[in-house]
């Protein structure tokens, strides 16, 4: 099962995305409300793919992008 998170300061706009997703089989989705929610999931366990809203207050999308790039777990594969 692969696991896609959605990372956006407005639950609007996660339930959007997912609704537009919803027709994907063997995917389970988790959602975020901030860049901190986003990279306290990211540090538990991986995802397979993370939709991410880059405007977003209090933390930056691109501060979470940075993270994931230097998180080991997920620096393995080269963009």
């Amino acid at each position: 099962m692969k696991r896609i998170l959605v990372v956006d300061d407005s639950a609007t706009m996660r339930k959007m995305v997912i609704a537009s997703l919803r027709d994907l089989t063997n995917v389970t989705f988790q959602e975020a409300g901030n860049g901190l929610e986003a990279i306290e999931q990211l540090a538990v366990a991986p995802f397979d793919l993370m939709i991410l809203d880059l405007n977003m207050p209090d933390m930056h999308g691109m501060e979470v992008l940075r993270f994931v790039l230097g998180h080991p777990s997920y620096n393995t594969h080269p963009l």
